[in-house]
C-alpha cells in the first residue's frame, strides 16, 4: 500500500519499482532527493539489476513531488490563483544529465486534441540558473521545492474570444525531452 518511487527506463517505457528493489531508498521523491547521490546510486543499482519491472499501464503515475514544501511562482497569471486542482507537475522527474540543454526544449499543450500553446524554453525571459540564484537571495531552497517559471503564449484567458476549460476536457502537456502529462478537468 501507498505510494512507491518509480524509475523510467526509457521516456514511457515500464517502471522500475525503486521501493521493492532497494528497501533502504526512502517512500516520498522529496526524501529521495534529500539523500542526494546515495539515491541516485541506488537507483541506478536498481535499474541494472533487471527486476522489479512494472508495467507502465499498471501503475497509477502521481505529481512526481507530492506536497511540495515551497510552489514558487516567477511568471506571469497567478495572481489570485491556488493550485488545489491544477497545476500540471510531470510525469517525471529528471537528472541535469537526462537533459542537455534545458533552455531548448519544446513545449506544448493541447486541450481536447487542439493546439493551444507551443513555443520553446529558449523563450524563457530568465534561464533557470539565473531564476534560482534570483529566489536563493529571499528564500531558502530546500529538495522537492516547485518553482514555477509561467506559460507560453496561448492561455485561454487571453484567446479572442476566451477560451476556459469545463468539465470532461483532456489537457495534455508535453516538455521535449521530459514527457508528457494528461489530466482530464472535473
Amino acid at each position: 500500500g501507498g505510494p512507491r518511487l518509480g524509475l523510467e527506463e526509457a521516456p514511457g517505457g515500464d517502471l522500475v519499482d525503486l521501493s521493492a528493489a532497494e528497501p533502504e531508498l526512502p517512500r516520498s521523491m522529496r526524501e529521495f532527493l534529500e539523500i542526494g547521490p546515495r539515491g541516485l546510486e541506488l537507483a541506478q543499482r536498481a535499474l541494472r539489476s533487471g527486476q522489479h519491472r512494472v508495467p507502465r499501464g499498471a501503475a497509477r503515475l502521481l505529481a512526481p513531488v507530492g506536497g511540495p514544501q515551497k510552489v514558487i511562482c516567477v511568471g506571469l497569471h497567478y495572481p489570485d490563483q491556488t493550485f488545489d486542482t491544477f497545476c500540471p507537475l510531470g510525469p517525471a522527474i529528471v537528472t541535469r544529465e537526462a537533459v542537455p540543454d534545458v533552455h531548448n526544449l519544446w513545449i506544448r499543450c493541447s486541450v481536447n486534441g487542439q493546439r493551444m500553446q507551443d513555443s520553446n524554453t529558449r523563450h524563457l525571459i530568465f534561464g533557470v540558473p539565473a531564476l534560482v540564484a534570483w529566489v536563493s537571495r529571499f528564500v531558502t531552497l530546500v529538495p522537492g521545492d516547485v518553482l514555477l517559471t509561467g506559460t507560453p503564449a496561448g492561455v485561454g484567458l487571453f484567446r479572442q474570444p476566451p477560451v476556459f476549460l469545463k468539465p470532461g476536457d483532456e489537457v495534455q502537456c508535453e516538455i521535449e525531452e521530459l514527457g508528457t502529462i494528461c489530466n482530464r478537468v472535473v
